[in-house]
């Protein structure tokens, strides 16, 4: 990376991976009730 990340870069990053997460976990659930 060629350039330093800015506060708000860091934050949206992590809401992206905190929202992939979720989404993961949901189907983790759903699987299981099959």
């Amino acid at each position: 990376m060629g350039r330093s990340l800015s506060t708000e870069d860091a934050r949206q990053i992590v809401d992206n991976i905190g929202g992939f997460f979720r989404i993961l976990a949901e189907w983790e659930r759903i699987d299981r009730g099959k």
